[in-house]
């Protein structure tokens, strides 16, 4: 199997997704300095780390594994790595033992991130994947976006932050009831972020990267979130299956009525006493650690589901 189709193959490492560990990112960001191998080697060792988040045994063996980086060049750049003052070899060897250094003075920043995509010697993770680059932008900014997700409160990274990223949809109202407006939705642009829109579409496109659509009560920095409804990049069966049950009650809605769907448009059919929802796509990693809020988040499926059989039931309802 080729790095590409490694990297395109998330389902191999669902067995391990539960586990993860913590990253300083200002370390990680000093490490990613030095280069990709070093980048690398720094994941890789504070993936093996205990409940501390400092201690690992892990050795060039266990980089080797996880990365294809032959042994001697792993050693180096643990080396490199303790001279950067990164970590502090408490034992080398053959059976060594690192500290990973924590930064004093620095307003600190963590990211939180599944073993998965570290994995193991049998079933290589994206890092492998990310290690051979030839600079490490890309790996920088994966960090990054796990640094800033957060499931529970923004299922993502906090689209109502400026500094964010998130895609932007264009609205329009195709049909207004007694009841509901039909809307539609058509993804428009990038928006709203210091990161390289590029980058993050190269994110997209080796399916490292969640693009969500969601339905926000208005596009306020207040607004909540009301439903993920799928159908955008990346997105898991059942948000994609709440997306349809809302296309298929718009279809209903829309019978006997001649207009264009445009391609690739979301159709929306939502009270008219909330007639300001907006779409937005959420940026969040595909490889999600089973962290609090994640789990959390994970609770409100049942929920967002029932609104879907909701609308299911009323496309199958609706007759003018």
């Amino acid at each position: 199997m080729s790095d590409k189709e490694a990297l395109n193959n998330p389902d191999r490492f669902a067995d391990i997704n539960a586990r993860f560990f913590k990253v300083d990112m200002h370390a990680f960001r000093v490490a990613a300095a030095l280069g990709s191998n070093q980048a690398a080697s720094y994941l890789v060792l504070a993936c093996g780390t205990g409940p501390d988040h400092r201690t690992t045994g892990w050795s060039a063996k266990a980089i080797e594994d996880r990365t294809s980086l032959k042994g001697t060049k792993a050693k180096e750049a643990i080396h490199q790595l303790a001279d950067a003052g990164l970590l502090h070899i408490v034992r080398d060897g053959t059976r060594p033992l690192y500290e990973l250094n924590v930064f004093q003075g620095e307003q600190p920043q963590e990211a939180w991130i599944p073993q998965s995509f570290i994995g193991t010697k049998e079933n290589k993770g994206p890092l492998k994947f990310f290690r051979s680059q030839k600079n490490t932008s890309q790996l920088e900014m994966m960090l990054e976006i796990y640094s800033r997700t957060n499931m529970d409160i923004s299922c993502g990274v906090d689209w109502r932050l400026p500094s964010n990223p998130r895609m932007l949809y264009e609205k329009r109202v195709i049909r207004v009831l007694s009841e509901y407006i039909v809307h539609g939705f058509r993804s428009d642009r990038w928006a709203g972020s210091d990161m390289d829109y590029g980058l993050l579409n190269s994110l997209v496109n080796a399916r490292q990267v969640v693009v969500a659509p969601h339905i926000v009560e208005h596009d306020g920095s207040g607004a909540e979130i009301i439903t993920p409804i799928g159908r955008g990049w990346n997105c898991l069966d059942w948000e994609n299956k709440i997306g349809f049950a809302y296309q298929n009650a718009g279809d209903a809605m829309l019978q006997r009525l001649e207009f264009e769907q445009k391609a690739n448009e979301l159709i929306v059919p939502f009270s008219r006493f909330l007639p300001d929802i907006e779409v937005v796509g959420i940026v969040r990693p595909y490889l999600l650690p089973a962290t609090a809020p994640t789990l959390k988040w994970s609770m409100n499926r049942a929920e967002w589901i029932a609104g879907a059989d909701r609308c299911n039931e009323l496309a199958q309802s609706f007759t003018f």
